[in-house]
């Protein structure tokens, strides 16, 4: 399991496993008992979000709370939700949930809030169908890793000191990069570890709205993907976006199709067939390419890629998302789609 330190006491001891320094399994509301637990008093944090379907985006540690952004598969293509969580002790939590989480910069007081309370119940004690759900696959190893990197510096910096202008830069880190992160300050400087190759250094984690370093994704994800049939390609778990590699011709590539968008493209004068909703990005790419084309990627047999995984295949590099697919290839340069979005770059 990865280690995560939330600066508890400025030093550099490492935390398995959690977000927050809470136990991991059910919780519900302190006014209700556990043997009645139902969907609307229940909570469940698994080590790496609150909730199985939601993905964490954003940490930070606010006097004794947490302020946590998150966006949830339910909600694919919805701004991420933002909420407080008061740690009151390791069993026992007060969440507030706060409007407007796309706004990371507004003031928090700004928000308006509901408060619930929640202790933990031993699983033994919950009815069904919760007593008996398997939930121990869900706090598998996870990992933060690289993002949302463009040209001209399409990766993060590994460097030697917590500063741009001090020490060295001792790795180029592109997206996708699996980091174990060892500390957190104030100023956005993480110290972090590869996963993949052992070394250790500063990062800065993100600059505004801006994150280069995300939370989580799964190890055990990434090694499947790398040894199964992920290898030709993967389908978002909305099963709206297939995506298909091809490596047969001298320059292999990556071609991705959508198959509900919410705005229609106006066809150029120069393509006669399907317009749109298919997109290309080869290895080498200055740019990639919307694909004007009488066939399709759809494959309803393709394995789903998770939300919180990150596909790699000959250099490119696939995030999923509850908000979305970002594709790109080792220079930084690919898609992001969406049902409200495409975008090239």
């Amino acid at each position: 399991m990865f280690a995560l330190s939330l600066g508890f006491g400025g030093g550099r001891e490492s935390y398995a496993a959690n977000i927050v320094p809470l136990k991991q399994g059910y919780y519900v509301q302190i006014d209700t008992p556990c043997s009645e637990a139902s969907n609307s008093t229940l909570n469940l944090y698994i080590g790496t979000s609150f909730y199985a379907t939601c993905q964490v985006s954003k940490i930070r540690k606010d006097g004794q709370s947490y302020l946590i952004w998150s966006s949830c598969s339910d909600r694919e293509g919805e701004d991420e939700n933002l909420a407080r969580y008061l740690i009151i002790s390791n069993t026992e939590f007060k969440v507030s949930y706060l409007s407007n989480g796309k706004d990371h910069l507004a003031p928090i007081e700004k928000h308006e809030a509901s408060t619930v309370h929640f202790r933990y119940c031993p699983q033994s004690s919950l009815p069904e169908p919760w007593r008996s759900n398997d939930i121990t696959a869900l706090g598998a190893t996870s990992y933060y890793y690289v993002t949302n990197t463009k040209p001209p510096d399409a990766y993060l910096a590994l460097r030697s000191a917590p500063s741009s202008l001090m020490g060295q830069r001792v790795e180029e880190m592109p997206n996708g990069t699996l980091l174990q992160i060892l500390e957190q300050r104030a100023d956005g400087w993480w110290l972090v570890r590869n996963i993949k190759n052992g070394r250790q250094g500063w990062a800065l984690s993100g600059n505004g709205t801006t994150q280069w370093i995300a939370c989580c994704t799964s190890s055990g994800v990434i090694e499947a993907v790398d040894r199964s049939g992920f290898a030709t390609g993967f389908k978002t778990p909305s099963n709206n976006i297939f995506c298909r590699s091809f490596s047969q011709s001298a320059e292999p590539s990556l071609r991705c199709d959508i198959t509900d968008l919410s705005i229609s493209p106006p066809r150029p004068p120069d393509c006669d067939l399907e317009w749109g909703d298919a997109f290309e990005v080869t290895v080498t790419d200055t740019v990639a390419t919307a694909v004007c084309h009488g066939d399709t990627a759809y494959d309803d047999s393709l394995p789903v890629l998770r939300y919180g995984a990150v596909w790699n295949w000959n250099g490119v590099t696939c995030t999923s998302k509850t908000t979305g697919l970002v594709c790109l290839n080792p220079h930084g340069h690919g898609f992001r789609l969406s049902r409200l979005l495409q975008e090239v770059f």
